[in-house]
């Protein structure tokens, strides 16, 4: 069976709903979107999922950001301007990338 993309999201979305996110929240993450932000202070952890533009042929490809995010030192950097939230990168003091996860 060939799965469309919209079916390949929803796989994903499952994944993050039922493995990802009880792990994250009994740590104390909250979720944000596909992103899960634990603040400490002005500092937040982020664990941010991002999907793959190119999930087809029934391979759902997604990766794991980790960050460490400012919005206060961010905005500093980026001179005032408005900075979204933890979740956006602009705001990512260290991230590391964690690598292809594949749902088949």
């Amino acid at each position: 069976m060939v799965r469309s993309k919209g079916q390949v999201d929803e796989a994903i979305e499952e994944i993050v709903t039922t493995g990802i996110a009880p792990a994250l929240g009994a740590a104390g993450f909250e979720r944000v979107g596909l992103a899960f932000v634990r603040p400490r202070g002005d500092i937040h952890q982020v664990v941010d999922i991002q999907r793959s533009l190119r999930n087809e042929d029934n391979r759902g490809r997604f990766t794991l950001n980790l960050a460490v995010a400012s919005i206060e030192i961010s905005r500093l950097w980026h001179a005032e301007r408005v900075v979204r939230g933890p979740t956006s990168e602009q705001s990512w003091l260290i991230s590391q990338r964690v690598g292809c996860l594949l749902y088949t």
